[in-house]
């Protein structure tokens, strides 16, 4: 009988101060995180419209269990960072990329990015491959290599012996996105602003690109080729060597991307943009560092993928078949962003 008595009583004091806890003053307002990474006052009304004034009202007196969405200020952004292809041709790191944003909030958690993004990637293996020789003339390097390759000093090699190539590129992409951003801290409605927030998302878009390769030594035209003489390159084909090996490759070429990489025949070619054209799908996560209440620093990774293999202009394999997997873009950058505004949204 003790025992219960004690019971009760224990539960009886749990449900006041849950009751007391549950209650909101606006004598005492406290701060939950805002969708574009702000703090508001859930308690004034001052920061509500018309149509979610309802909802809030029935939060104040206990009856809904979340406040109404808040007046949202638009975000707009900048950010610079790295952009890099996963293909066949291994990536040249420290590509730049670049873009901005206009972003608007959608509740307490959600909100709408709408995105531009320039990249330019590059590309250069360090072991010769041979496999273009079944790509046929609208390759680069089957092009080239399949004419009266002139090498310096006037020399002429047999074009059927399809010499090994050292396959590089450099691609440039442009890509418009429209993203759904999901902030992970806001599943905690209630904590006060840490000033970090974890954020994910997904978007779709459409991308598009034209890129180049390093083919020649000199450029006379169709006549004649004047490829790179690759039989000079020291290649031992071991990993460990691969920095002595590409370190005689930049010393051969000239860096001047002289010939057009392979048009993707599955993608429509843009006359506008001079390179095709396709739908893009992303995803990413992101950290943003509150700085002031109008301004956070955003460090964010992005992975674009839009279906095509020609990329970085290469899609066979050594035995002449086709590669079986498709590219991918990573999008690495840091950005700042900044509310723009009433003062009465902050």
């Amino acid at each position: 009988m003790k025992n219960s008595k004690s019971l009760s009583l224990i539960l009886g004091l749990s449900a006041c101060i849950g009751s007391v806890s549950a209650q909101v003053s606006p004598s005492h307002p406290y701060t939950a995180p805002h969708p574009i990474y702000g703090s508001f006052s859930v308690t004034d009304s001052n920061y509500y419209n018309q149509k979610q004034l309802a909802q809030h009202n029935e939060f104040m007196v206990g009856n809904h269990d979340y406040p109404g969405k808040p007046k949202d200020m638009w975000e707009i952004g900048i950010k610079g960072g790295m952009f890099t292809i996963g293909g066949d041709v291994d990536a040249v790191l420290a590509t730049p990329g670049f873009g901005a944003h206009i972003r608007k909030s959608l509740g307490h958690t959600l909100s709408l990015r709408l995105e531009y993004m320039y990249g330019i990637a590059k590309g250069q293996n360090w072991q010769p491959s041979t496999g273009y020789q079944y790509a046929g003339y609208a390759n680069p390097w089957f092009y080239r290599y399949t004419k009266n390759s002139v090498l310096p000093g006037g020399n002429v090699w047999d074009p059927i012996r399809y010499p090994g190539v050292y396959y590089n590129y450099k691609t440039h992409v442009q890509e418009l996105s429209l993203q759904l951003l999901a902030n992970i801290h806001n599943i905690r409605f209630y904590k006060a602003q840490t000033g970090v927030t974890l954020y994910a998302l997904a978007g779709l878009g459409v991308s598009t690109w034209k890129g180049r390769v390093d083919a020649m030594h000199e450029v006379r035209g169709d006549a004649e080729s004047a490829a790179y003489d690759y039989s000079t390159i020291n290649s031992s084909g071991v990993y460990a060597n691969r920095k002595d090996i590409l370190k005689q490759l930049k010393d051969l070429q000239n860096g001047e991307y002289d010939t057009p990489i392979e048009r993707d025949p599955s993608r429509p070619y843009s006359d506008m943009f001079r390179g095709n054209i396709a739908p893009s799908v992303s995803g990413g996560l992101g950290l943003a560092f509150r700085l002031s209440p109008r301004i956070n620093l955003a460090i964010e990774d992005r992975v674009i993928y839009n279906g095509s293999d020609l990329l970085d202009g290469q899609r066979w394999d050594e035995k002449g078949t086709l590669s079986p997997d498709k590219d991918l873009m990573n999008y690495l950058t840091v950005g700042l962003n900044f509310n723009i505004g009433s003062k009465s949204k902050e």
